[in-house]
Order: structure tokens, then C-alpha cells, then sequence
């Protein structure tokens, strides 16, 4: 079991700990297409156990690199001519024209180098709304602009340390 520490109203000097059980754990599981849309519009994961479980989550090394591949296997599917018997998702050959983007989205998922959560959320989002601008036709400037917004949001804002 699990202690966090969160942050207790609007004050980030007020903490609290509280423990992290299964049922935690769980709701995260069980929400994380919500929890990815608050963390995508920037809710902060110590605001909320499942939050924070579902943060933890996101940013682990394992779940980074399968979300590189899913963003890699998109471009690939998009270069193939679809097949009337495939099973796999259409994506439209848009995808091609933001290769850069995917690609640099897929490096830094992939790298060792920290990530934000949010960041790393909206790929989720992303990768999951098939509305959304990844698998529709002529959605290459809303995909571009989209991949772009992410990779600003996978960096980690800059930390001031002071001297205590």
C-alpha cells in the first residue's frame, strides 16, 4: 500500500498524506478516460488520490513505450493500402504528412528523459478519439497543431531550487 502526498486546497505549502489502497487503484483504472481529460487540461495530479495513481501511471517507463509503439504502428498503417479484410482501424494517409511530428511524439515517449503527465494524456486522448483529428480525412493541420501542443506539453516546466 501506497502513501501520497496531496496538496489540500489552493495552497501548495498545505499538504496532506493519505494512504493508497486497491480501491484507489481501481477507480483510476475504471475513470482513466475522464482522469486523462482532466490531467490533459491541466489538473494537477497531487489534487486527487486517483489522480495522482492515475499520473503514475501514465509517466511509468512501461506505459510510455507502448504508447510510443501504438504512435509508430499508426504511421505504418497509414502508409499501407487498406485491405478490405483488415481488422485494424482505418487511418487516413493524412497521418503521412505530420511523420515528423508522430515520430518526435514516439522519441520522447520512448526517451529516458521525464515526462508531464498532461503530456503524455493527450497522447492517450488522442490515440483513443476517433473523432478526433488522428482519423479524420483532411485533419492534418488540426493533427499537426495537436502533435505540437502535445510535445510542448510533454516537457516538464522548469524547476527553481533554492538554497534552504
Amino acid at each position: 500500500m501506497a502513501t501520497l502526498v496531496l496538496v489540500r486546497g489552493i495552497d501548495p505549502d498545505a499538504v496532506e498524506s493519505r494512504r493508497c489502497g486497491v480501491f484507489v487503484h481501481l477507480l483510476a483504472h475504471v475513470r482513466a478516460f475522464a482522469l486523462d481529460r482532466a490531467l490533459a487540461r491541466g489538473a494537477s495530479p497531487d489534487s486527487c488520490a486517483t489522480l495522482s495513481v492515475r499520473a503514475q501511471r501514465l509517466i511509468g517507463a512501461t506505459h510510455r513505450r507502448g504508447l510510443a509503439r501504438d504512435v509508430r504502428s499508426i504511421v505504418k498503417v497509414a502508409s499501407r493500402s487498406p485491405h478490405p479484410f483488415d481488422p485494424t482501424v482505418r487511418v487516413p494517409p493524412d497521418v503521412l504528412l505530420v511523420r515528423d511530428w508522430m515520430e518526435e511524439v514516439a522519441e520522447i515517449l520512448a526517451g529516458p528523459v521525464p515526462v508531464d503527465p498532461r503530456g503524455v494524456a493527450q497522447v492517450e486522448l488522442l490515440l483513443c478519439d476517433g473523432d478526433g483529428p488522428m482519423y479524420r480525412t483532411g485533419g492534418a493541420p488540426a493533427l499537426r497543431q495537436s502533435l505540437e501542443q502535445i510535445i510542448d506539453a510533454l516537457e516538464l516546466p522548469p524547476t527553481i531550487l533554492t538554497d534552504a
